[in-house]
């Protein structure tokens, strides 16, 4: 079984420069991963700059 991980900077509420991203870099993969890991919430980009931020954002 091929894994793949791809660790990158997700753009912060930008899914679909995220998205286009990951299309871009597995178009440049050979051969393609049968299982890829990417990082937590990576297609959102759902990270906070700071304490005050994830406060504000939190339900």
């Amino acid at each position: 079984m091929r894994i793949g991980f791809l660790q990158f900077a997700p753009i912060f509420g930008n899914k679909e420069k995220n998205l286009e991203l990951l299309v871009n870099t597995l178009k440049k993969t050979n051969p393609l991963p049968e299982v890829l890991v990417l990082p937590e919430l990576a297609f959102t980009g759902y990270t906070f700059i700071n304490k005050k931020e994830a406060v504000l954002l939190s339900e």
